[in-house]
């Protein structure tokens, strides 16, 4: 089995975030517009609904079952896919998560399997330390409550042998480095949320491209 043709250039930058979460407005409108994607978008929705709602607090079980319920919705978007071109009478074939570039994409991929197929992730309620800016222009410091996956390690993404044979180990190493990186500053769910837009994005380009 060959190995995916990885694009690390194309990581989403993350440099800042809206305190405000929520499906990105621009895409959304994209998807509706082109009146092909009816259950990929719920399925998009509903993914980045659960991850951006996941709980900061004690009882980090909660935040876990988000987790575990927006990567079920992200995991389901392929299908919905299938059947969204079906409907509409389209013979092409569908742009799977496998298929894409992303590397944050192939993360996904492999932390929905861990989740659904072997012992769910370890989530630890944290904080930030951020700088507000207000419509004033103003800067402040603050704190921001974020979830983090604790566990997140080469060694248990790549439990299943459909997996080792799928991934060289040194792209999971540095996807695994990158997100546990950023992580720390955006919180885990924010990060997964960016790559279920990423992936409605490249579903826009494939299936329904602008004219030029």
């Amino acid at each position: 089995m060959s190995s995916p043709d990885l694009d690390f250039s194309v990581l989403p930058a993350v440099q800042s975030m809206s305190i405000f979460r929520g499906f990105d407005r621009d895409i959304e409108r994209a998807m509706i517009a082109a009146n092909l994607f009816d259950e990929t978008l719920d399925r998009a929705r509903g993914s980045v609904m659960l991850l951006h709602n996941a709980p900061t607090g004690d009882e980090t079980w909660r935040a876990e079952a988000y987790i575990r319920g927006g990567l079920a919705e992200f995991g389901a978007m392929g299908d919905a896919l299938s059947r969204d071109l079906h409907i509409a009478s389209r013979i092409e074939r569908p742009h799977a998560p496998l298929l894409s570039k992303n590397p944050l994409i192939h993360l996904l991929c492999a932390m929905r399997n861990v989740e659904i197929h072997t012992a769910p992730s370890k989530a630890l309620s944290s904080k930030a330390n951020v700088t507000l800016r207000h419509p004033d222009g103003s800067d402040s410091d603050s704190e921001l409550p974020i979830v983090l996956i604790k566990d997140l390690r080469v060694a248990r993404l790549l439990a299943k042998r459909e997996v080792r044979r799928r991934y060289k180990r040194e792209h999971f190493e540095m996807i695994v480095e990158w997100f546990n990186e950023k992580q720390k500053v955006f919180g885990a769910p924010y990060l997964m949320g960016r790559g279920v837009e990423i992936y409605c994005s490249e579903i826009l380009l494939t299936h329904a491209p602008l004219p030029t």
